[in-house]
């Protein structure tokens, strides 16, 4: 899990933990140990906003006489969930990825051609042939514009008719 999703699920957790302890009192005795705490410390953890350092998480576990993995507790009802959230999480980063690589293969593969049309313009006419096989003796020949036109073709193909193509390319393109 990231901190994207953990630092909620263990304010949550502290939230629960602490039970009828007010925040003051709390981010007091979190002082009283040594730590920079404010009652706003206690809001920002609960709320996810501030990650909850180790050292502070056994220091309050001490405090609150629980286990330090009780801080991580998954409940029941939400785990399922969660897990749903994460995972499309992580699919629209990695989509982010795949837009993006497909962004640089067009654009390269714009100059590369582009290249390639100057390339043969400065060639005498009776040198053109040579001149590009030159070229693509020079790359291994590793990519033809066949090769590529397809790859990108079905690349784009495939993604762009899966269903949650456009809503994830919508959330990613709106952060």
């Amino acid at each position: 899990m990231s901190t994207q999703t953990t630092d909620p699920l263990i304010g949550e957790n502290l939230a629960r933990l602490r039970g009828e302890i007010s925040q003051k009192t709390l981010a007091k005795e979190m002082s009283d140990r040594g730590f920079k705490w404010a009652s706003s410390t206690v809001f920002n953890i609960e709320h996810g906003e501030r990650s909850l350092r180790l050292v502070e998480a056994l220091e309050l576990a001490k405090l609150l006489k629980v286990e330090l993995s009780d801080f991580f507790d998954i409940p029941a009802d939400v785990g399922p969930a969660r897990k749903v959230q994460d995972l499309y999480l992580e699919v629209a980063r990695h989509w982010t990825v795949v837009k993006d690589s497909v962004s640089s293969l067009l654009e390269a593969r714009g100059r590369l051609q582009s290249a390639v049309n100057d390339c043969l313009s400065r060639a005498p006419e009776s040198d053109r042939p040579n001149t590009l096989r030159r070229a693509a003796d020079f790359g291994q020949g590793q990519l033809d514009s066949a090769t590529v036109d397809s790859a990108v073709t079905r690349g784009h193909t495939d993604y762009s008719a899966s269903p949650g193509w456009k809503r994830i390319n919508a959330d990613t393109s709106e952060g």
